[in-house]
Order: C-alpha cells, then sequence, then structure tokens
C-alpha cells in the first residue's frame, strides 16, 4: 500500500491493495473520495504526489505498468507499460519531474520523466540488489555517508531490499558500514 500526503488540498492519498483503488481523504479522515479504481488484475503498491504539478503516479505490478493521474483534471494515462514486471514503489524528483520506481522482478532501479520518455535502467541485478522494495530518494544528499548529491544532480536512493544499501547510479554503500542493531535494522 502506498501513501502520500498533498499540502494544497490538506488530504491524503493511499492506494487500497484490497479493492483496487485509489482513495483520498481530508486529514481527520472526513469527505473519503475514490480518486481512480484500477483495471481487472491489477495490484497497487507504491503511490507518490507532486502537489505542484498536481500529479499522482502509482505502480500497478499486476497490470504491469506505472500510471499517472491528474489531481486537477482527473484524467489518468500511462506511463510505463513496456519491459516492467513487478513495480513496488514509486519516488519523485519533484524539481526536475523524473519519476523513479524500483522493479522487483527484474531486480531494477529505474527513471524515466514524468511523461515517460528518457527512460534509463540506474542499477541492475547484483549481489547488493536482490528484490527491491522501497526506495527514499534523497535529492538533498542527507543520508548517512556526506556528500551534497543535488549539486551534482545525482540523487542517491535507500533502498529497502533484504537488507539496506545507499545507491546512486555508480556508487554503493551497503548499511553492513553504519552501526547496526541486533535486529539488523541501521541505528544511525
Amino acid at each position: 500500500m502506498g501513501i502520500d500526503y498533498d499540502p494544497v488540498d490538506g488530504r491524503v492519498y493511499w492506494s487500497d491493495i484490497e479493492d483496487e483503488t485509489i482513495r483520498s481523504a481530508k486529514l481527520d479522515g472526513s469527505d473519503a473520495q475514490l480518486v481512480h479504481s484500477i483495471s481487472q488484475g491489477g495490484s497497487l503498491w507504491g503511490l507518490s504526489l507532486d502537489s505542484v504539478s498536481r500529479l499522482l503516479f502509482y505502480a500497478d505490478h499486476g497490470n504491469k505498468v506505472i500510471g499517472m493521474i491528474s489531481l486537477d483534471t482527473n484524467s489518468h494515462q500511462i506511463v510505463v507499460d513496456s519491459d516492467i514486471d513487478y513495480p513496488i514503489d514509486i519516488e519523485l524528483d519533484k524539481h526536475n519531474g523524473v519519476l523513479y520506481w524500483s522493479d522487483s522482478n527484474k531486480v531494477t532501479i529505474e527513471r524515466c520523466n514524468y511523461d515517460g520518455s528518457d527512460r534509463e535502467t540506474l542499477v541492475s541485478a547484483s549481489r547488493h540488489l536482490e528484490g527491491p522494495n522501497g526506495l527514499a530518494l534523497d535529492i538533498e544528499g542527507s543520508l548517512p555517508g556526506g556528500g551534497r548529491c543535488s549539486s551534482l544532480r545525482t540523487p542517491r536512493f535507500l533502498l529497502a531490499s533484504s537488507g539496506c544499501s545507499f545507491l546512486t547510479p555508480k556508487i554503493h554503500t551497503t548499511c553492513s558500514s553504519y552501526p547496526q542493531s541486533s535486529h539488523g535494522e541501521n541505528t544511525s
């Protein structure tokens, strides 16, 4: 299930994996609304919202697509529908209009522009990447490990997989270089 907040309208948006819908409500739970129903065979996971461009993106691994919904017009379009297998999580570089996603079965992290153009595989299967699930995009370079990646326009990721990793397209540091709790969690 994905969830995000729109500060413009003061609404929370979430994907409901049981009835394959995207819904929204005010922060107090009132005014719940159906935003979009996914076509038969769909299976929703990740969801991310750009409140400035008024676009909501979602990952549907059942139909093997990444879709986009305009919050202003409620129009819907498919952004990625080829060479995609099991998209799980979505993150947005809102300043540059770039969408990032993890594909658990292809074992990749990919990106493209909001319109689907300039698609690129950033990270593919390796000993450090197994079944990527969650992503966190670090535009400001504030994840452990230092550096200000935004000045290089190279976002880093915190990746939830069989472990966790800090990634850039050419640089990789596993969490094992950071203090771990007895349960394997990053404690820094």
